[in-house]
């Protein structure tokens, strides 16, 4: 709020940035000791409520209804809340020197730190209700943030494509929020009961309430649809997912914060508290298990083919937030947010490396960049850790958390082989990341020279954006093996989806996926090694698969398509019945009512010769009718 209002004369003196990192400094410093309290008490709960609102009795309240505004801290909400900030602390205080040149940077500060605190009041929310108040929020900060540039008509279309496709899975996420609350508001004396003791749902007269939904009732089935709903759209799974390549348009530290860390996350999060507080049906498992599973391996196959460094980063981020959600409709909840907390830190890395390199050659195509590690030898090690770390080649922080996903899924294909397809997808998507993400690292730091003139003159970036780079890598490396520390197991442990034992199965997964992935740098090495460029014939029958890749399957294209033809036509169609149909009647009648008022306004002329004709012609017709009138009712006297 004070960067907003006085940020002006704050960034006058250079100020308006830094006292943005020093709030920012505060939260992180008090979400680290939150996350440090929890893992010290298993299992241990905090909340804090007040009320809000509260109906009177009424069926099926006979006791009223109260609604609250709480807050919770728990081991999941305690695990996210170490990310949000952590992250957004380091990515801060890049942004004083990635920023320090644009325009409008007391707009920025005070919407990235708006995003901050309504990503930290969501993950602390006690109540779904709550929860969906912040996820707007944090959705209209990315709107904004998105589009920064709004001079740039990209930026603008992006920012309005991102806030219209994750609003349909809003609306999705708001029906299951209200089919939740009618299965719940009638099952015992809570109605839908504070998730302090055992639901992250409503609170009925401030009693706790243990879920009671089980089964697979269609209702219920429903309501599990409508929350996964709302979760693809905001973290970009198919086939919502067209939003987040496009919401590269924004600057890359929003990219790196919103777009790779937290408000993508919140999604993953979501279905984290339903899997565990509410519980889904074995049908909308298998729905989830199916979306993260084709996402997985559909958005890693676009990252194999483009150009633009942002974009194919994003492509991944949706791949990886893919196998969150695999984990969490297989029954793995924790595993799945495991690899949501190694992943924030390892992908902030790779967008924060990216930004470093568009801040020192000033485009984002891979093609023009190229002999940047002789330049730029901090970022090269950078991209290459987090590279690392997303491929999963150990120890770094990507192997521990995919292999537990891919471990844990494969342990449940035997009581569910359904799983089968979505779990190939999954391992098949390994070779796929580690190709695309050292294609990217070899196109733009390997070789010689820079393929074009301008890159020869890039060099590293000021402190501020070194020492993130630094801080970024090295969780890249050691936040894998944090689970295994005590109290970041009190951390994972709170709930359902504990990873099966590590055994021998589990060894051989992780030499098939450690294999893949070797691979995938191989192969990378051999067609973009030492700056070579691989240049696919024209005449090649695979360009047709390049250019689907590159056109997103063509799906952006049918959803203009939709836009621009199905909803223009409906619009059109609409519009019509509006001006023809319903105004076309209603002049209608004011036509035909106003030529009879102006005829019979005629009738008046004032004359005293016309109102004589007028009786003399009315008593003619009464005489008339008379007589045709009269020999009918004398008979029917007569035959009564």
């Amino acid at each position: 709020m004070i960067v907003g209002f006085a940020g002006s004369r704050l960034q006058r003196l250079e100020w308006g940035g830094w006292l943005a990192v020093a709030a920012s400094a505060v939260a992180m410093v008090l979400g680290v000791l939150i996350g440090v309290g929890e893992a010290a008490s298993p299992g241990a709960t905090t909340n804090r409520q007040m009320l809000w609102l509260h109906l009177p009795a009424a069926s099926p309240f006979p006791d009223g209804f109260s609604l609250v505004m709480g807050t919770l801290v728990d081991p999941l909400s305690a695990l996210m809340l170490i990310v949000v900030t952590v992250v957004g602390f380091v990515v801060l205080l890049y942004s004083i020197g990635y920023m320090h040149q644009d325009h409008g940077l007391p707009r920025y500060y005070a919407e990235l730190s708006l995003f901050l605190a309504a990503m930290s009041a969501l993950v602390l929310a006690n109540n779904l209700l709550e929860f969906f108040l912040f996820w707007e929020l944090v959705g209209l900060c990315s709107y904004f943030l998105i589009g920064f540039y709004y001079e740039k008509p990209s930026a603008a279309s992006a920012a309005k494509e991102a806030f219209l496709v994750t609003r349909v899975g809003d609306v999705m996420f708001l029906a299951g929020i209200f089919l939740f609350f009618y299965l719940y508001a009638g099952s015992g004396p809570a109605g839908l009961g504070g998730w302090a003791a055992n639901g992250f749902v409503f609170v009925h007269n401030g009693t706790p309430f243990v879920p009671i939904g089980t089964g697979n009732g269609t209702l219920r089935t429903v309501a599990g649809i409508m929350i996964l709903g709302g979760a693809a759209g905001k973290s970009a799974q198919f086939p919502l997912h067209v939003w987040l390549p496009d919401a590269m348009e924004g600057p890359t530290t929003v990219s790196a914060l919103i777009h790779a860390a937290t408000m993508v996350a919140a999604g993953v999060y979501l279905l984290a508290i339903t899997s565990v507080f509410l519980g889904f049906t074995s049908f909308d498992d298998l729905v989830i298990v199916a979306i993260g599973g084709t996402t997985t391996f559909f958005a890693a196959t676009m990252a194999v083919v483009h150009p633009d460094i942002k974009r194919v980063i994003a492509y991944s981020t949706i791949s990886q937030l893919g196998y969150m959600v695999l984990a969490i409709g297989a029954g793995f909840t924790m595993v799945g947010l495991y690899h949501l907390f190694t992943h924030a830190f390892f992908k902030a890395l790779l967008f924060l490396a990216a930004g470093s390199v568009i801040h020192a050659v000033g485009t984002q195509d891979l093609f023009k960049m190229g002999g940047l590690r002789r330049k730029m030898p901090l970022t090269a090690t950078a991209f290459a850790v987090g590279g690392l770390a997303l491929a999963g080649i150990p120890p770094f922080a990507g192997f521990w958390s995919k292999d537990d996903i891919l471990a844990s899924v494969y342990s449940t294909l035997g009581a569910h082989p359904a799983y089968w397809p979505f779990y190939l997808l999954a391992l098949a998507a390994v070779f796929l990341t580690a190709y695309y993400i050292f294609r990217a690292w070899f196109l733009a730091f390997s070789g010689d020279r820079a393929r074009d003139p301008a890159a020869e003159h890039a060099h590293e970036g000021p402190w501020t954006m070194q020492v993130p780079l630094v801080v970024l890598a090295a969780f890249a490396v050691g936040a894998g093996l944090f689970a295994y520390l005590p109290g970041m197991q009190n951390l994972l442990e709170h709930g359902a989806g504990i990873p099966p034992v590590y055994g021998p199965t589990n060894v051989l997964l992780s030499a098939v996926s450690v294999g893949l992935a070797g691979a995938g740098i191989l192969s990378a090495w051999a067609l973009w090694g030492n700056g070579r460029v691989y240049a696919l014939p024209a005449t090649s029958p695979a360009q047709r698969l390049r250019r689907l890749l590159l056109e997103r399957y063509y799906l952006k294209a049918a959803y203009d398509w939709v836009g621009a033809r199905g909803l223009y036509t409906i619009a059109r169609v609409a519009d019509f019945v509006d001006v023809y149909v319903i105004d076309g009647t209603v002049r209608g009648f004011e036509r035909a009512f106003g030529g009879l008022s102006d005829r019979a306004r005629r009738i008046q002329s004032g004359l005293v010769s016309d109102y004589a004709s007028y009786v003399v012609a009315g008593l003619i017709v009464v005489f008339v009718l008379l007589l045709l009138v009269a020999p009918f009712v004398l008979d029917h006297v007569g035959g009564g």
